[in-house]
């Protein structure tokens, strides 16, 4: 076994490569399993320093709906983190194969938009809200994964700070009307109108025309969205 840190014992290598880029490991004390993660190199001193800030204003944030890191450390000037090794599943299979109401997929990404505003509220900015990132864990809940590991990649970039919160809530938005479009054919009623103008206005190519924030977007839909349940439930007890 390879140690790495002071806490955690590298036992079994994933998607390996020169040099190792991911695996499985046990922590020291307590046995708990986790997923370590090399980071990409930081360019400079100086980013390694923002990449140390930023894991350490990550790990303080706590959302159910964020993938946590667990652990983090340099070995050999390469950054690494810990991560859980619980069970998840991709969120797109989830459309694909269970997913027939608008509603149900909206559920799933308010829970998102809380965790990207969180990041905003503590100064960090996603940068890439791709399909990939969103998974399902056991319990069925969302999460966004690897958000540590993309702000590693910008840092190592050539161009670092090329993102913004308007980006983010352009990836949001696109990333939700693209899971509506994916399942448009299983919907039982197709999405609102309504719906598809705040994602329009979300994406929009000016940021001056974007929601003022991620909490702006989000309020109205779960409000719409509370509101149509509560109706739904009115309707079905006067049909009783």
């Amino acid at each position: 076994m390879n140690r790495v840190g002071d806490r955690w014992s590298l036992v079994e290598t994933e998607f390996a490569g020169e040099p190792v880029q991911s695996g499985r490991a046990v922590h020291d004390e307590h046995g708990e399993h986790g997923i370590l993660d090399f980071l990409p190199t930081p360019r400079s001193p100086i980013h390694a320093a923002r990449l140390e800030g930023m894991i350490q204003t990550f790990a303080r944030i706590e959302h159910a709906n964020l993938e946590p890191v667990l652990d983090w450390g340099t070995l050999a000037s390469r950054p690494w983190i810990v991560r859980p090794s619980h069970p998840t599943r991709m969120m797109r299979e989830w459309l694909h194969e269970q997913v027939s109401a608008w509603g149900d997929l909206l559920e799933k990404f308010i829970g998102i938009g809380r965790a990207v505003a969180e990041l905003h509220r503590h100064g960090l900015v996603h940068g890439a809200l791709l399909p990939e990132v969103f998974v399902l864990d056991s319990s069925g809940s969302a999460q966004i994964r690897g958000t540590v590991e993309n702000l590693a990649l910008r840092l190592a970039s050539s161009r670092p700070d090329q993102t913004s919160l308007a980006g983010d809530q352009a990836d949001l938005c696109m990333a939700i009307h693209g899971a509506l479009l994916a399942i448009e054919t299983a919907l039982v009623t197709e999405a609102p109108k309504w719906l598809i103008e705040m994602l329009e206005r979300g994406f929009s190519e000016k940021a001056a025309e974007q929601w003022p924030s991620i909490d702006a977007l989000i309020d109205p839909i779960e409000h719409r969205l509370r509101m149509r349940s509560r109706l739904v439930v009115l309707r079905g007890g006067a049909a009783a």
